[in-house]
């Protein structure tokens, strides 16, 4: 094969995939992480930017507001990430800077679309509206109103981006090998299997509980703690999903029975799977694992 030839399979290839992920994206949300993530680390960076910038004008233009704050935030997310990988910086400070870069697109772009009136903007009605309905069954309208959801989204718009970045991770290889696409390896990036949180987020995340069960008489810093909550469940979800990763690979299960697995999780064990995210600082449960398989 000649170098043009080449460059012309490698520029389809490209395009292929931004359109894929362009679609993906808009029409299945989450699902479209992983496609984000391989065009992030196998496109140029121009490249990798015009797409996204285009397919936020194009939702913007359409009036698809919330659609398009939610796109541009996973491109920030991811193409941070992607970004800073590539210039060698360690994940813990990516991902921080990452899901920051994402935050901080969401909240510009809430400000401007709403010119600054978010509680009684058109925007936040179509958002809660659905919101409100799905949990008549729950609540009433007053106890609705009163919990007052809207204080609680900064924390779970994080967790979005998160369960983006993750879901990135799972699923990177088997978009790169869908679309042939191979990306040199990085030293300092991070194999899903082995996350594991820091220490120091282990007591941010043990006054996040805190300080959202007690009240200290601090003006919102109920809320706040409430919000930082809420984000490390997710992260704390995503490290006990690695752990159970790891061991079906360490012990070799079988397709249907890793399925069964993963069904329950997403059915039944969320919780449960953050509380074994959260023990694993103290338990090193694939530490113990690989202690077993060598006896």
């Amino acid at each position: 094969m000649t170098t043009l030839q080449r460059q012309n399979n490698s520029i389809n290839k490209t395009l292929s995939l931004a359109a894929a992920t362009a679609a993906v994206l808009v029409m299945f949300s989450f699902f479209g992480a992983p496609f984000v993530r391989v065009l992030a680390t196998t496109a140029r960076s121009a490249v990798f930017w015009c797409v996204g910038i285009s397919l936020v004008a194009t939702l913007f233009v359409f009036n698809l507001s919330i659609a398009s704050i939610y796109v541009g935030a996973v491109w920030m997310t991811l193409g941070f990430y992607s970004e800073l990988e590539k210039r060698g910086t360690s994940w813990k400070k990516t991902g921080v800077i990452a899901l920051l870069a994402g935050l901080l697109f969401g909240v510009v772009s809430v400000y401007v679309i709403t010119n600054g009136s978010i509680a009684s903007s058109e925007l936040v009605k179509t958002f809660m509206d659905p919101l409100q309905a799905a949990m008549k069954n729950i609540m009433t309208e007053e106890e609705f109103l009163k919990l007052n959801i809207l204080q609680y989204l900064p924390g779970v718009f994080v967790s979005i981006l998160v369960i983006a970045l993750a879901l990135g991770f799972i699923f990177e290889s088997k978009i790169s090998k869908l679309f042939q696409l191979r990306r040199e390896k990085v030293p300092t990036s991070i194999k899903w299997i082995e996350f594991r949180v820091p220490d120091l987020f282990i007591w941010f995340s043990l006054f996040g509980f805190l300080f959202s069960l007690v009240d200290f008489g601090v003006p919102h810093l109920k809320v706040i703690a409430a919000n930082v909550s809420i984000f490390t469940f997710v992260i704390f979800f995503f490290q006990g999903v690695s752990v159970v990763e790891f061991m079906t690979r360490a012990y070799r299960v079988g397709f249907f029975t890793k399925t069964a697995i993963y069904l329950l999780i997403l059915g039944w064990m969320g919780p449960a799977m953050s509380v074994v995210g959260f023990l694993d600082y103290w338990m090193n449960f694939r530490k113990s694992m690989r202690k077993k398989l060598k006896e």
